[in-house]
């Protein structure tokens, strides 16, 4: 399987980019795995409607995304899983269509409405609102997580 961390800015914290090139480059022992930052909205924070914010994004986004690829949008109104069944639904559902699997972080608005439809998946990994930056570090790990377990290796405790 090959995976895509896709999210609208760049992690601009150096210990939260330092943790997540570390998750990746672990992920990468069982397979390709890369982020790719989008270019935030071009709109100041001052629209008073941060509708057209979210849209713009969400054009890049589905732009960005290959053929093919299979989208999961991250959201936290989607829905919930623990480690054990995230695990599960990577290996059942995802590995078997050997196709590229793109998580989607949006910017700090959210996602479209569009980039959620045209998702496969909407996944929350908290109900509580995680800046972008943080939020691919725990999906990083996450999905670091989840090849651990399907690998019987002994990380996930």
């Amino acid at each position: 399987m090959d995976l895509e961390i896709l999210m609208i800015g760049k992690v601009k914290s150096p210990p939260v980019a330092g943790l997540l090139e570390e998750y990746t480059k672990r992920i990468r022992r069982f397979g390709p795995c890369r982020v790719r930052g989008l270019r935030e909205s071009r709109y100041s924070d001052e629209v008073k409607d941060g509708a057209r914010i979210i849209e713009e994004e969400g054009e890049r986004i589905l732009t960005a995304l290959a053929p093919g690829s299979v989208c999961v949008a991250l959201d936290a109104g989607g829905q919930s899983m623990d480690s054990l069944r995230f695990s599960r639904f990577l290996e059942e559902r995802l590995l078997r269509e050997r196709r590229r699997v793109v998580f989607v972080v949006g910017g700090h608005l959210g996602l479209s409405a569009r980039v959620k439809e045209q998702a496969a998946m909407v996944l929350s990994l908290s109900k509580m609102t995680l800046p972008h930056e943080m939020a691919a570090l725990v999906l990083a790990e996450q999905l670091y997580r989840a090849f651990t377990i399907m690998k019987h290796l002994p990380y996930h405790k």
